[in-house]
């Protein structure tokens, strides 16, 4: 239900939601053409079969491009008929029938209505991913035109003159840009568009095929991310065989939970291997923030930053101790952790602030988080879920965290750096327009670097854990 008190004014449209993001994700392309990224039983041929938003906008102006002839020469007809005093009935008539090409611009309607039917039937019907019918009618028209042009009798002052002139001039052009505007951009997207849903759905085949913590290596950036995380996996780490952890004594409704934690760190990983598509949104001295298309067109974002920092300090405080949030973020007014399931497993409920003078109503969520350490990195990744103690209430927005979470990673140049990422995709639910949420979770996330930088630098002198020692709970 949406709150009356969830009024977005322009003035304020950014609403402080700031959490550990969750639920199971299965990554989108772009509206144009990647559904259920993740799913393994789907394959890239069957998400990208499908029309592209580019191929509708590509077939829209065919059709209109037709109709634009239609209607020149609709125009041409009546101007004849007032200049002449013939019925509109009898020029229409003299028009088709005359088969005299100098005569008559009749022809030209036919020549435009014969290439949309060719263009529309291959790239919509039929979803021809070829140049050859955009080609032979482009061909077939351009030459057409010059013919028609050239024995066409354009003898005479009458005004309709004009017009027959310009029909042809007309098809010649718009077949040009139809041309074009395939050739250059709808079929090369397309192709692109296909080729990284194979790379993707080939990567998450190899995830899930090869052993544990193993995951293959994408381009380098700025916080060495990915190449870091697949260099600090040494086969020498312990804590790599998270998956014997014993779970037959838990309930069923503990081991619910573990899957769905299970499931969230799966997608966290799948969409980390991912990186290469990420689109960079914006970027400031505190890191930068990324952007990709989720399901039902949400954009999921990444913020992505290096802290002068050990790793273990940052696990420590981010993903160990939740519920100390609240101190040090003031986009968080209370964390709980409701239930700790195993080393790995917890749920916690989260608040966040309003916003707007209270135009904007705080939102709760309730999050299943899986906690890991894989090589040098360490994993928070969570979704949204369902506990007996936090029913909805009237107090608060009920949100819905997709898969998300934190990874941080140890820094291989500077000994006591590390680089951090937040994966957010959240749906905060209520009466704000998605597009008002959009804009303001990137300055959510730099807000919330900026305050955990700012955290750290208060606690740092606090965690110097001597030579080999670990946090508590850091051996999961």
């Amino acid at each position: 239900m949406n709150s009356p008190e969830d009024r977005e004014c322009p003035e304020h449209n950014r609403e402080r939601v700031d959490h550990e993001p969750s639920s199971s994700v299965h990554i989108d392309g772009d509206d144009d053409e990647r559904t259920a990224l993740l799913s393994p039983g789907i394959s890239p041929e069957s998400r990208t079969g499908h029309v592209s938003k580019e191929r509708r906008t590509f077939c829209l102006f065919t059709f209109f491009n037709c109709n634009l002839i239609v209607l020149l020469w609709l125009i041409m007809v009546s101007i004849k008929s007032s200049q002449t005093g013939i019925s509109y009935t009898a020029v229409v008539l003299e028009e088709v029938v005359q088969t005299d090409v100098s005569k008559t611009s009749f022809d030209i309607t036919w020549l435009a209505i014969f290439r949309a039917t060719v263009l529309l039937l291959a790239y919509a019907a039929c979803k021809w991913k070829c140049r050859f019918p955009v080609a032979s009618t482009t061909c077939i028209t351009s030459g057409y035109a010059f013919f028609k042009i050239l024995h066409t009798d354009y003898s005479g002052e009458n005004s309709y003159k004009f017009v027959a002139i310009m029909m042809p001039i007309t098809t010649f052009v718009v077949a040009w840009i139809e041309a074009l505007f395939m050739d250059y951009r709808v079929l090369p997207k397309e192709q692109r568009a296909t080729q990284r849903v194979h790379n993707q759905h080939n990567l998450h085949v190899r995830q899930h095929q090869s052993p544990r913590g193993e995951h293959p290596p994408t381009q380098e950036d700025d916080f060495h991310s990915l190449s870091e995380f697949v260099d600090g996996m040494d086969e020498g780490d312990d804590d790599l065989d998270l998956d014997l952890e014993d779970i037959s004594h838990l309930s069923n409704e503990e081991r619910q939970y573990v899957q769905q934690g299970e499931d969230a760190m799966r997608n966290v990983i799948s969409m980390l291997g991912m990186e290469s598509v990420w689109n960079k949104e914006k970027s400031r001295d505190d890191g930068d923030v990324y952007t990709l298309i989720g399901p039902n067109n949400m954009k999921i974002f990444i913020l992505k930053m290096s802290l002068l920092c050990p790793p273990e300090v940052v696990y420590e405080e981010v993903m160990l101790r939740p519920e100390r949030m609240p101190s040090w973020n003031r986009a968080v007014i209370d964390c709980q952790v409701l239930m700790r399931i195993s080393d790995h497993t917890l749920v916690t409920y989260d608040v966040s602030a309003g916003a707007a003078n209270g135009y904007v109503k705080p939102r709760d969520f309730v999050n299943v988080r899986r906690i890991e350490k894989q090589g040098q990195r360490y994993i928070s990744a969570g979704m949204s879920t369902s506990h007996e103690d936090k029913p909805p209430s009237s107090d608060f927005v009920r949100g819905n965290n997709d898969s998300g979470g934190f990874i941080v990673q140890k820094n291989s140049e500077q000994r006591n750096a590390c680089s951090f990422i937040w994966i957010l995709s959240t749906d905060i639910k209520g009466s704000i327009p998605r597009y008002l949420v959009n804009k303001s979770l990137a300055e959510i996330m730099f807000a919330f670097a900026s305050s955990l930088r700012q955290h750290l630098k208060d606690t740092h002198t606090q965690h110097r854990p001597s030579s080999g020692a670990v946090p508590r709970h850091s051996r999961l």
